[in-house]
């Protein structure tokens, strides 16, 4: 039936800015200002135009593309650094607009009253019922007492008094709630402000951290041992492989031809006996660096801790929390003006005991159930 939930109709939904359906494109002229109403929080990073940009209506016949057709609900508005765009007419309003949607809004909020409104018109009958029992026609030849018609006038007076009482309470009570809106707004502006500067503050904290951890001696020597140790596997491992074996052996047998030496020896026991001796050293090798990335790994526990706080999309940069609602506790402690954060552990709400001093009486039943026989098939 066209009919929404309107989850996105509040005060603070899309600071303010609501779209109107049911407006005309004639309403808008040629010349005129007008300001741009139509993105929320999701979709700010979609279209470039941040809200409440003002703009200018120009004419469709000055757009670039003359054989573009457009329907006459859209528009084509100037606003100068963010460009010229072609938006529809419901994303569009007058500056001069805010005051009359914000009492819209006021007027809309608490209201539980479907479209059958039938207790409006009730209480209009009730503020009337009084005045229409005062209302009696009097013949204009009958007199009628100077102390009724004071009385009458009395009454009048107080039920008229009682309406404009009434009308100026609601009046305050709106200014009240527009007041009460703006400034919610603020503070909600100001909290969000502090909370991107102390997050970005967390993030640094994080990376001095990691810093720090991979900044010790020791590290820094088990890094570098790590890599020598991996570049002569690496050249142990190309030296012996099946492709290049034979290149390496001709190498060998070279190098004990031209060397005096070991000219008394065979080549091919040289080569064998130094292929053994190079495979016992690639296996030494392997052992240290399992040692050594045992220890890198053992010591950059808190290192991938604290990678993994960085690269949180929700920037929750704060290992001290566990959970969503210890994370906001934990910021609002701190905007407040908090310094030391206690994580409020849960407690059980009873506390259990086991006494090892009861024991339980088992009837001959169990003891039958325990060696697998039924006690009804059991005859004593």
């Amino acid at each position: 039936m066209g009919f929404d939930k309107n989850q996105n109709a509040g005060p603070y939904s899309n600071n303010g800015f609501r779209k109107n359906p049911n407006s005309s494109h004639l309403d808008f002229i040629e010349g005129e200002e007008v300001e741009f109403v139509g993105q929320s929080e999701k979709t700010k990073n979609k279209r470039g135009i941040p809200n409440g940009t003002i703009g200018t209506i120009l004419d469709k016949s000055r757009m670039k593309n003359k054989n573009m057709k457009t329907s006459r609900s859209q528009l084509f508005v100037d606003f100068g650094k963010h460009g010229c765009r072609i938006l529809r007419k419901e994303l569009l309003r007058y500056p001069d607009e805010h005051e009359d949607l914000l009492e819209d809004l006021v007027d809309t909020q608490g209201s539980s009253q479907g479209f059958q409104n039938y207790m409006k018109e009730m209480v209009r009958k009730e503020k009337n019922r009084e005045l229409n029992e005062l209302l009696i026609m009097v013949d204009e030849n009958e007199k009628v007492p100077a102390e009724n018609i004071r009385k009458f006038n009395n009454k009048v007076n107080s039920i008229h008094k009682k309406i404009n009482d009434n009308l100026e309470r609601n009046k305050l009570l709106k200014q009240d709630m527009i007041n009460q809106t703006l400034e919610n707004r603020d503070n909600r502006k100001k909290y969000r402000e502090w909370r991107k500067e102390f997050l970005d503050e967390k993030y640094l904290e994080l990376q001095s951290k990691i810093h720090e951890l991979q900044s010790s001696p020791e590290y820094k020597q088990k890094r570098e041992l790590r890599k020598k140790l991996t570049s002569e596997i690496e050249e142990l491992t190309n030296k012996y492989d099946p492709t290049n074996e034979s290149l390496t052996k001709v190498e060998f047998m070279k190098s004990c031809v031209e060397s005096d030496k070991e000219s008394d020896k065979e080549p091919e026991k040289l080569y064998n006996y130094q292929k053994d001796k190079d495979i016992v050293r690639l296996k030494y090798l392997k052992s240290e660096l399992n040692k050594v990335q045992l220890y890198l790994k053992e010591s950059t526990k808190d290192v991938q801790k604290y990678t993994s706080y960085m690269d949180n999309g929700s920037r929750q940069y704060i290992p001290q929390v566990s959970d969503k609602t210890d994370y906001l506790k934990y910021l609002h402690y701190h905007y407040e003006g908090g310094k030391d954060y206690k994580y409020e552990e849960l407690k059980p709400s009873s506390e259990y005991k086991v006494d090892s001093t009861f024991s339980v009486k088992m009837d001959d039943d169990i003891k039958l159930f325990q060696w697998g026989l039924n006690p009804q098939d059991v005859h004593w």
